[in-house]
């Protein structure tokens, strides 16, 4: 299956910075970038999307494959005359908190009783991310997706911390214009 992800992966991401503009990037998220995703799985195996609060699951003859996804940008809020008024979502100690929260919850599902009375058999946890900063700002700035996820591997230090333990699948990253867009796949367990 970790084959198949990463293959899914970069020809997901590849499609994706084929088509985006730093104005268009913007339009993009979690759920589309999940189309795109699913997209390039192979139809031999099982695929469920928002399965009981899993943004993800993939399963074989024995196993299922929780993912969880995440698409992160900073983009502009404009009222109807076209004034920029300000910005929504955006990087920060806030959204790696709800990152950190978000692979806790992931690696528990095997202990929840809903799961479990339904036979759910979880073999490996995967969390996909996408993100896309604008390239003038501040490179080192804590108000940069990839100082939190890129960077430092500050997002893999973090998860260490919480116990759980993480193994890169999948990296890739693209410029275009003044747009940076990252993205990996990790495999997530319990220490």
């Amino acid at each position: 299956m970790e084959e198949i992800i990463k293959k899914a992966f970069y020809d997901s991401f590849d499609a994706i910075c084929n088509d985006v503009t730093e104005t268009t990037f913007r339009h993009l998220n979690e759920s589309v970038y999940r189309y795109f995703f699913i997209k390039h799985l192979p139809s031999s195996i099982g695929i469920e999307d928002e399965w009981h609060r899993i943004d993800l699951m993939l399963h074989d003859s024995e196993y299922q494959y929780p993912i969880e996804f995440k698409q992160y940008d900073t983009r502009p809020l404009f009222m109807v005359n076209s004034k920029k008024i300000g910005k929504k979502g955006g990087a920060g100690s806030g959204n790696f908190k709800e990152f950190i929260e978000s692979s806790k919850k992931l690696v528990e599902l095997k202990n929840k009783e809903f799961f479990t009375k339904r036979g759910c058999n979880f073999k490996k946890y995967y969390f996909i991310l996408l993100a896309g900063d604008l390239c003038q700002n501040n490179k080192n700035s804590t108000q940069r997706f990839d100082y939190w996820y890129w960077n430092d591997n500050r997002h893999i230090q973090a998860l260490s911390k919480v116990g759980i333990r993480t193994k890169l699948i999948a990296k890739k990253e693209f410029t275009k214009s003044s747009l940076k867009v990252f993205g990996w796949v990790i495999e997530l367990n319990n220490a």
